[in-house]
């Protein structure tokens, strides 16, 4: 009670305070959420071959920094040089090709990263990384034959770049590895399998749609010839 007489409730700012910090959390939300739909509606209508082309010298341009770095290193070994580059550059730039060429994609990726060890030239990372993305896109895009050929050139690019590499891995290092491929391709072929039932899906969709216009009409047909006698 106040001196006024007044009852005084404390907690009113308080809930005043919490109802104001929730509407510009809602506010902030809604911007986000529009901001995100949008995005994605743009990245939707693209063209892919442009988006992969985006993701291609992404991966290549990470890549050349990575081989600079690699160059100043002191662990013997081979010196970056032209050659050198074409190889990175064959690791991460055939992800242009990824859904329109999926298993040639890869397999240049795969002899880039075997003629890169084999050569001498220090591990590029990247390299790895655009191999994973490369063995999930041809896992998810192709049918289940060309998956496990998908599979088979992913087990030859681990199986040569282990034996030809100078860098030393320990067995942890190299069941990782394995097991993030095996990740990968297990993943693409789950959302493949997803993929051809929703599009059967949508085929039976469709032929229904179909059936019943092609009824309608027929009826309505009907319906017009009864009329007319």
């Amino acid at each position: 009670m106040d001196t006024n007489g007044l009852c005084y409730n404390s907690g009113a700012p308080k809930r005043f305070i919490a109802e104001m910090d929730w509407a510009i959390v809602t506010l902030l939300r809604d911007i986000a959420g529009g901001t995100t739909r949008s995005l994605t509606g743009h990245l939707r209508r693209a063209n892919p071959l442009v988006i992969d082309a985006l993701i291609a010298i992404a991966f290549a341009s990470i890549a050349v920094v990575d081989m600079q770095g690699a160059a100043e290193s002191d662990e013997g070994f081979r010196d970056s040089d032209g050659l050198g580059t074409l190889l990175v550059l064959s690791q991460t730039l055939p992800l242009v090709l990824r859904r329109v060429a999926p298993l040639g994609s890869l397999a240049v990726i795969v002899a880039g990263i075997g003629l890169h060890a084999a050569l001498g030239y220090d591990h590029i990372q990247v390299g790895t990384f655009a191999s994973l993305v490369a063995v999930a896109s041809a896992a998810y895009v192709t049918d289940n034959r060309r998956a496990l050929v998908a599979a088979l050139l992913g087990a030859v690019a681990i199986g040569v770049f282990f034996t030809t590499t100078r860098t030393s891995f320990e067995g942890v290092e190299i069941g990782w590895t394995v097991a993030v491929w095996l990740a990968g391709w297990i993943v693409g072929s789950l959302f493949r399998t997803r993929r051809i039932r929703l599009e059967s899906t949508e085929q039976v969709l469709a032929d229904l749609t179909e059936r019943k216009r092609v009824e309608d009409a027929l009826r309505e047909s009907e319906a017009k010839l009864r009329q007319s006698e």
